[in-house]
């Protein structure tokens, strides 16, 4: 098949959709305190035992006046001062008033708060130069959250928001998703660690470190097996030895037309492979099955192409077996400030620089798009993605994009 041979190849939609039939992780539970829970996703819904507020504050410092029957040139009397934290024991009489802090509770009998700026006052008494407006900055019990009410439902991900709403609840621990594990490792007799010394006729490998930290982004557990030998012994060694730690293994290199069949036999005997060629540039030779019952995910060799097939096909089927709601990558539609050059029946991720200009989301081509070139991707922010139909883009058209912060979460 030549690199432009697009027959048998299986659409990216068909290929999700497959991955997709593996069952979510969120039948086990993980209870957790709150502070180490970022990142994490729930198991369950979380519902709340307390009000939000849980009585009725101020939204303002000023005063709580009671204005029954009062005209707006009235004169207060002052009756009393009331702090955050504190509560105002008496009932307030027409033409009486508190002076009142932020997040202090209203005294009964509060028909409004005044804004302090709008405030005369002298000694025990006074007087505003605004309009009263009936339950102005009164924050009433509950208008956020209700007893009983659910908060939070099972598949979110607690970032900082979320965990400001548990922790305001009263939630110290919350139950989520056991981390996946995942066990990776990079194939190739060529291949070299960073620590080795250069040698002619190798080269240094990338895609592990990459692919971990996209794993720990995504709040897996790692173990990386290094680098094994293009042997049939070695790889079922490998394999195994994952396979017995591990939720998910992935390989990265030796699923390309041309790279020995080891890979492809051991899974094979061992398991099954449900498809190896995805329609998709970087990245045909993208492999998924089973190995001993255990998710395999077979990445390319070539390091943009590992990079990509990662991001669009492996994230998403992650997120989808921790449990989370949504999963689908999210697309912006961007000016694109390049020309680019395409060829029909794949879709293309080609890597692109996004940046605002007067409130328009504008693109241009990061550099060279060689499925090897590191070095454009490195001074990519987002993807230029032109789908199986679309060929060459003219400098002005609108085109999709996906931003690369927008695929793991902070």
């Amino acid at each position: 098949m030549s690199c432009c041979d697009t027959t048998g190849l299986l659409s990216i939609t068909d290929a999700i959709e497959r991955m997709k039939t593996i069952p979510s992780n969120n039948k086990s539970l993980l209870s957790i305190e709150i502070d180490s829970a970022f990142g994490h996703v729930l198991a369950e819904d979380v519902i709340s035992s307390v009000q939000v507020p849980p009585q009725d504050n101020s939204a303002m410092d000023g005063y709580a006046v009671n204005n029954l029957g009062c005209n707006d040139d009235h004169v207060y009397t002052i009756v009393g001062n009331v702090l955050a934290g504190q509560v105002y024991q008496d009932t307030l009489g027409p033409g009486e008033c508190v002076r009142i802090m932020t997040g202090a509770s209203i005294p009964c009998g509060t028909q409004a708060v005044v804004m302090q700026e709008y405030a005369i006052a002298q000694q025990q008494q006074v007087t505003f130069n605004k309009k009263l407006t009936p339950e102005a900055h009164i924050r009433r019990a509950g208008e956020d959250i209700t007893n009983n009410q659910i908060i939070l439902t099972a598949g979110t991900v607690l970032g900082a928001a979320q965990l400001g709403l548990l922790s305001a609840t009263g939630h110290n621990t919350v139950n989520v998703a056991p981390p996946l594990t995942v066990g990776i490792f990079a194939t190739g007799d060529e291949l070299l660690t960073p620590k080795e010394q250069p040698k002619t006729g190798h080269i240094y490998e990338s895609n592990r470190i990459v692919c971990t930290s996209k794993l720990r982004a995504l709040g897996c557990r790692v173990i990386d097996f290094g680098i094994v030998a293009d042997t049939k012994a070695a790889l079922i060694q490998t394999f195994d030895n994952a396979a017995q730690q591990c939720d998910i293994v992935i390989t990265s290199g030796g699923v390309s037309v041309g790279d020995a069949d080891f890979v492809k036999e051991v899974l094979v005997e061992n398991g099954q492979i449900d498809f190896w060629k995805i329609a998709i540039k970087p990245g045909k030779p993208f492999a998924f099955g089973q190995y001993r019952n255990k998710v395999f995910f077979g990445l390319p060799g070539n390091p943009v192409a590992s990079f990509v097939t990662f991001d669009v096909l492996v994230a998403p089927i992650i997120k989808h077996m921790q449990g989370q709601k949504n999963t689908s990558l999210i697309t912006l539609t961007a000016n694109c400030n390049s020309d680019i050059h395409k060829r029909g029946g794949r879709a293309d991720y080609q890597r692109g620089y996004v940046w605002h200009d007067n409130g328009q989301l504008n693109v241009k081509s990061a550099g060279a798009q060689g499925s090897h070139i590191l070095s454009s991707l490195s001074q990519a922010n987002a993807y230029i993605v032109l789908n199986e139909h679309q060929e060459t883009i003219i400098a002005g058209d609108s085109v999709s994009v996906i931003l690369f912060d927008s695929i793991y979460p902070k």
